[in-house]
C-alpha cells in the first residue's frame, strides 16, 4: 500500500468518525437551561465584541497559513530548494 492510499484511508476513517459523533449529538435533546447558560452575558454587545475578535483571530490564523502554504508548495514545485 502506497503512502497516499494510506492518507487517503486516514482521512476516510477520520472523517466518518466525526460524521458519526456529529450524528450521535444531533440525536440528543437540546439543552434545558439554554437561557440560562447565555445569562452569564448580561451586556449583548461584550458578547459580540468577543465574537467579532475570536472570528477575526481564526481569520489571520487560516490568512497565513493560506500564504505560508502557497509559497512553500510553490517553491517545492518550482524545485528551487
Amino acid at each position: 500500500m502506497s503512502p497516499l492510499t494510506g492518507f487517503i484511508f486516514f482521512v476516510l476513517l477520520i472523517t466518518t468518525s466525526f460524521s458519526i459523533y456529529a450524528y450521535k449529538k444531533l440525536q440528543e435533546p437540546y439543552e434545558k437551561n439554554f437561557l440560562s447558560s447565555t445569562q452569564k452575558y448580561s451586556n449583548i454587545n461584550k458578547f459580540l465584541l468577543k465574537i467579532e475578535i475570536i472570528n477575526g483571530r481564526l481569520a489571520m490564523i487560516g490568512f497565513i497559513t493560506f500564504i505560508t502554504n502557497y509559497f512553500v508548495f510553490d517553491i517545492l514545485n518550482l524545485k528551487i530548494i
